[in-house]
């Protein structure tokens, strides 16, 4: 994934928590990088699991890119855990 710089909109739509949020804009303007982004810091930061929440896209296309997005960026975390523990051992 590329280095990501959200725009203040999108910064607030990913740090929002305690109520549901609509991410609603044009194609290409990051909103499945948005949703990926939230979703990921609220089940690491709030130890809350995928399975308890509800999220729902407009496509089945839609839905398959983002559960990839999610793969993608929990593997690339922990790649990065394995590379940060490896310095130390």
């Amino acid at each position: 994934m590329s280095k990501f710089k959200p725009t203040d909109d999108q910064k607030k739509a990913i740090e929002t928590r305690g109520k549901n949020i609509i991410v609603s804009a044009a194609a290409g303007s990051g909103k499945t990088r948005v949703l990926v982004d939230r979703l990921v810091s609220i089940m690491l930061e709030e130890k809350i699991p995928i399975k308890n929440m509800i999220i729902v896209t407009f496509t089945n296309k839609a839905s398959v890119e983002m559960k990839d997005r999610i793969r993608q960026k929990f593997f690339l975390l922990l790649l990065k855990l394995l590379l940060i523990l490896n310095k130390h051992f």
